[in-house]
């Protein structure tokens, strides 16, 4: 008897001795055990996994995908090329940037996404920015972590909607 995977028609043995990825999940919905293989490129973590992740691990995640949504949005909205370009992303992920940012949306979130804001700024950060204040660093750590959150969480229309909101002209 072979066991289908969740997500795909991959079928695997259940042989205790197989050896699965490291991102293989085994789930056991109604008595039988299933295999979960997760998607790297759209992750939808559950409630009790981000939970268990540090606010650090949150932020570091939420940096690329920031700086991920800056650089798309200076592609589609810039004529700017090569180096220009690159003065251009790093202007906006800097962290009086994202403080700045933060501020505009801070009003726009709900409890939950505040709690998680609050986490990644109140974290334990060991390195500080030449550049920003210690209040614009752990702003943006937050803006970070909370951007890393949503992507886990699998609500990236929630971050678009978020990132709208910050790159709105005033």
């Amino acid at each position: 008897v072979k066991h289908r995977c969740l997500n795909c028609i991959i079928y695997v043995p259940p042989c205790r001795h197989f050896f699965l990825p490291k991102q293989t999940k085994c789930v056991i919905l109604r008595g039988k055990r299933k295999w979960n293989i997760l998607n790297y490129f759209a992750p939808k973590l559950s409630s009790d996994e981000l939970r268990k992740m540090s606010a650090i691990a949150l932020a570091h995640m939420g940096d690329a995908v920031y700086e991920t949504l800056v650089r798309t949005w200076l592609c589609v909205h810039g004529t700017a090329t090569g180096k220009d370009l690159h003065r251009a992303t790093i202007a906006l992920v800097c962290a009086p940037a994202q403080a700045e940012k933060m501020q505009k949306v801070l009003p726009l979130l709900t409890d939950e996404e505040q709690a998680v804001y609050k986490r990644g700024r109140n974290a334990n950060v060991h390195t500080m920015s030449r550049s920003a204040t210690p209040a614009q660093y752990h702003s943006a750590t937050g803006l970070e972590c909370l951007m890393g959150y949503l992507y886990l969480k699998g609500d990236k229309n929630r971050a678009e909607e978020l990132f709208r909101a910050m790159m709105e002209e005033t």
